[in-house]
């Protein structure tokens, strides 16, 4: 079956597999039995066994180690005492374990890959070589189940442990800066071959995102351009490139800028219908060249013979002449350049053949990007590849780019353990979570609140939104617009006389306490400590005892936004300011402030003892 490594599905392939519509039929399902290989023994390496061994031969093996240390039966049936100093794995003899090399057990050596069966056929597993079995499992080449004595010694014998997944040192710097995010992929190929793939991209210095973060995403590996993640990332500035681009960065290991038509996405998945009985075969291109044209062919849904015969429909030729050229062109077959294919993969439409400029053979540049091609994308390439180059060559990096600032998000009015599990995706998804509502830019809540967080993001934050944001974020992998999952509780709306989405449109123009200075008395509830972080967050000072007394030595048209909020246990405070005409209000003109963005200096005043009738009515 095809793995990574398979030079004859890629171009020179040292990276990884190609999208599934470069593949044939026959291609697919070789891909479909490997991916079923691999999570055999993915399943066996999460049980202990070492690769490429099953249950049944992994029981043998150590019954072999422990006959070595023991004493071993030879072919005769004599036994022989332990080898003193022999190297474990090693038989006197060139006797290696049962399973090891085909025999009964159907194995393979160690690190070859060997068939697997499908997960659901009857009877795959101990001796298909991979299947993992419970004791008493029966395997296609044995008709009995394991025996007694070998369960038990598998139970007795202790497993090796797991293999650690650490991240190797770079060996090369080719992608030294880039955070590359791989999309459409993850859909068609296994998790161990995607591991493969980020192994290789670490050992260049590169580094792998699972979630499109403008912050730290730089590139954007895609097939084609129908995904919300390719369009994000294009109006955000970033490298939008293929797995052919990297796997051609990987081979020559320098860091280029998408030049054939191979690096940029389609605007189709799997292939064009009109394409799909189309047989075409290549002549005159050798080398690199020969594979971009195969690779090329398989990523608009035609057919690749090596042979040309009556049947095929195309001939794409580098020159006019040789045996396929005769033959095509005597049997009426259409021949034209690479060009013809390179237009489909870019623009997904079947150009005449007859154009001239598919007619013409010879040009070297054929399947060379013109710079007219996706002009805004080649654009960010270009930016990107300077400030790149700038950041490797001075002693202090220095962004170039556009800065993309994560959300820091905050929660109030969540159950504990909605928290814990938002908490892991905003984890995942390298965003900040914090308790400081002067941190934070998002406010996630299920309703409307009248807590101190609550009251203070409408002043601070950019967005007041429900959990669904960050699921529906996490769930696409892409941070999504907020406006459609802003906060909307209409019934604590009517209730309290105002609108979220009004309030926070109000607080971005001018927040409410704008050029405001209040003074707090001890005993205001909530306390004073609480109601400072509101004020400040609206854009209001909290003065002192002293600062507040100096007020009253100003003219009134000096302190005009000057206001104290006080209770009536603190009325003996208030005395002073009373007599300055300075107003006095209850804890609820700056609550109700902040709620609507309004102040209100005609409601919740507060009239201290000794004010006249007509005052306290």
């Amino acid at each position: 079956p095809p793995t990574p490594h398979t030079p004859s599905t890629v171009s020179p392939d040292r990276f990884g597999i190609p999208s599934p519509y470069m593949m044939n039929n026959a291609s697919q399902a070789q891909m479909m039995q490997y991916q079923q290989q691999q999570q055999q023994q993915n399943m066996l390496r999460q049980a202990g066994y070492p690769p490429n061994m099953n249950r049944q031969q992994w029981v043998m093996y150590q019954q072999q180690l422990m006959q070595q240390k023991q004493g071993y039966f030879s072919p005769n049936g004599q036994m022989h005492g332990p080898q003193p100093g022999m190297p474990m794995g090693h038989f006197p003899g060139n006797r290696t374990p049962v399973g090891f090399h085909g025999g009964a057990t159907g194995g393979v050596a160690p690190g070859a890959p060997s068939p697997v069966p499908h997960p659901q056929t009857p009877g795959a597993g101990a001796g298909a070589g991979g299947g993992m079995f419970p004791p008493g499992a029966v395997g296609p080449n044995h008709g009995a189940p394991v025996n007694t004595n070998q369960a038990q010694l598998h139970k007795a014998v202790p497993t090796p442990p797991p293999e650690q997944n650490e991240r190797k040192e770079p060996r090369f710097t080719t992608l030294k800066g880039c955070t590359l995010m791989l999309i459409d992929y993850p859909d068609y190929y296994s998790k161990d071959v995607m591991h493969k793939w980020k192994i290789v991209i670490e050992e260049h210095s590169g580094t792998v995102a699972t979630f499109y973060n403008p912050e730290y995403v730089t590139h954007v590996i895609c097939m084609s351009r129908m995904s919300d993640i390719y369009k994000r990332a294009l109006e955000d500035g970033k490298c939008v490139t293929t797995a052919h681009w990297l796997n051609d960065v990987v081979i020559e290991k320098e860091y280029i800028i998408p030049c054939n038509p191979l690096h940029i996405p389609t605007q189709f998945k799997t292939g064009l219908p009109d394409c799909a009985k189309m047989k075409i075969s290549v002549t005159g291109y050798e080398g690199r060249e020969r594979i971009y044209v195969k690779d090329m062919i398989r990523v608009i849904g035609a057919v690749y013979t090596g042979e040309l015969s009556q049947q095929n429909t195309h001939l794409i030729s580098r020159k006019s002449d040789g045996l396929k050229y005769t033959k095509a062109k005597n049997w009426g077959t259409k021949i034209i350049n690479a060009r013809w294919l390179s237009d489909i993969v870019l623009y997904g439409v079947v150009s005449v053949t007859t154009e001239k400029k598919y007619t013409q053979l010879g040009d070297a540049k054929e399947m060379l990007l013109q710079d007219t091609v996706m002009p805004k994308l080649i654009k960010c390439w270009h930016e990107f590849s300077a400030s790149r180059k700038s950041d490797i060559l001075s002693v202090t990096p220095k962004r170039h780019r556009k800065e993309f600032p994560s959300p820091v998000v905050l929660f109030t009015g969540l159950p504990s353990d909605k928290n814990q599990k938002l908490s892991q995706m905003l984890k995942k998804m390298r965003c900040k979570l914090t308790s400081d509502v002067t941190e934070a830019t998002h406010l996630v809540t299920c309703k409307i609140v009248r807590t101190v967080k609550f009251l203070s993001a409408i002043s601070r934050c950019r967005y007041i939104v429900t959990p669904n944001w960050i699921e529906q974020s996490y769930s696409r992998k892409m941070l999504l617009d907020e406006t459609p999952y802003t906060l909307d509780d209409q019934e604590s709306e009517k209730t309290l006389g105002f609108c979220v989405k009004d309030s926070l449109a109000k607080a971005r123009h001018c927040k409410v306490f704008a050029g405001v200075e209040v003074f707090l008395t001890p005993r205001i509830q909530p306390g004073p400590k609480d109601m400072r972080v509101i004020v400040e967050c609206g854009g209001g000072r909290v003065l002192g005892e002293g600062e507040a007394a100096g007020r009253l030595s100003l003219p009134p048209e000096a302190r005009q936004s000057f206001y104290v909020v006080s209770c009536p246990n603190d009325q003996a405070l208030c005395q002073q300011f009373y007599h300055k005409e300075v107003p006095i209000f209850t804890s609820e003109f700056l609550l109700s402030g902040a709620l609507t963005q309004t102040l209100d200096t005609s409601a919740n005043k507060l009239f201290v003892s000794g004010s006249s009738p007509e005052e306290k009515k």
